[in-house]
């Protein structure tokens, strides 16, 4: 007996006789048996950092099928394979599928909310998440110093691991000089205060004197000083009181 490979007949089963079939013979001669081996065996291509199309071409010229399933890498391209099984070189019979893991590119992360955090904690958030803490800027907000109140790329948006975040941090409330209103009227002083920024609280002081009705006598904090804008200036108004 012997095996040929044949694509028609299934294996183990014989494709031939010698003497062929239907001659006679004399008793007790041998007959030789061909028999099938099934399919000749194809060894599998290398198709690893090939593109997806490229790969399924060539598994398909030699009549394997191909199973494609996705992997992230941060090396090789996405769109091309980062390994297959079986391996290149193992003989496979036709028909057999060759398993494809086709990069997806880097892995991705998801950036968190760092919204109040101090710049300490931001970057324990972001090492975390798998990133990084990028570029840091500093603009004036009602927010405490230190907090974090801005960031690039946002909260929830989906990036490449190891991608950097850039931040801002409050540096505090923006300060201003406060207007002096001293010897002001009333209504004019908490004009002035309002219009630069300031919050005006009044406090109402006796007086002897009708020339001070309705003035500003003193305030704290003083003029020119500085303070967060939206800060209370107390200014003491006189009220004549007659007599």
């Amino acid at each position: 007996m012997t095996e040929q490979a044949s694509t028609t007949v299934p294996a183990g089963q014989v494709i031939a006789t010698r003497p062929n079939a239907g001659g006679k013979v004399p008793k007790g001669t041998t007959i030789e048996l061909q028999v099938s081996s099934g399919p000749k065996a194809v060894p599998v291509p290398d198709v690893v950092n090939a593109t997806q199309q490229a790969a399924v071409d060539a598994l398909t010229a030699l009549g394997l099928n191909a199973k494609i399933v996705d992997g992230d890498s941060d090396t090789v391209p996405q769109g091309s394979v980062i390994s297959q099984d079986p391996t290149a070189g193992v003989s496979v019979k036709p028909g057999s599928t060759v398993t494809l893991t086709v990069s997806t590119g880097k892995k991705q992360a998801t950036v968190p909310d760092l919204s109040g955090m101090t710049v300490g904690e931001a970057e324990g958030a972001l090492a975390g998440a798998g990133l990084l803490l990028g570029a840091q800027s500093e603009e004036a907000s009602s927010e405490p110093a230190g907090a974090v109140i801005g960031q690039n790329p946002g909260a929830g948006a989906s990036v490449a691991s190891g991608s950097y975040v850039d931040v801002v941090v409050s540096k505090g409330q923006a300060s201003a000089p406060v207007p002096s209103v001293v010897n002001q009227q009333r209504d004019a002083a908490e004009g002035t205060l309002s219009g630069a920024g300031f919050s005006p609280s009044v406090v109402e002081q006796s007086t002897s004197d009708p020339a001070l009705d309705g003035i500003v006598i003193s305030q704290s904090p003083g003029g020119g000083s500085q303070r967060p804008k939206g800060s209370t200036v107390t200014i003491v108004v006189g009220r004549y009181g007659g007599g």
